[in-house]
């Protein structure tokens, strides 16, 4: 699923908070795993920063990532971003 998330340039508010589930809708139950956010150059999807999520509900798949603001949100532009389980 795609959605769309605006924030200003060197802003770190509001943070990203996502629900990850399969795509059946079910939860993906996060329990004992790392969440690592990935965001690149929509032009040709090369990373740009990646950095750690926080795991806010392991059995309900909910993640949430605070901007640092640089690198983060220091550039203004399009981006891709996902979250990576492993």
């Amino acid at each position: 699923m795609t959605n769309i998330f605006n924030i200003k340039k060197q802003d770190t508010l509001p943070k990203l908070a996502v629900t990850l589930q399969y795509n059946d809708g079910t939860p993906i139950d996060l329990t004992g795993g790392s969440v690592f956010f990935h965001m690149g150059n929509l032009q040709d999807y090369s990373y740009f920063y990646s950095g750690t999520a926080e795991i806010t509900n392991a059995s309900n798949g909910n993640v949430q990532y605070s901007w640092l603001g640089s690198p983060d949100t220091f550039v203004t532009g399009n981006y891709w971003g996902e979250f990576r389980v492993e």
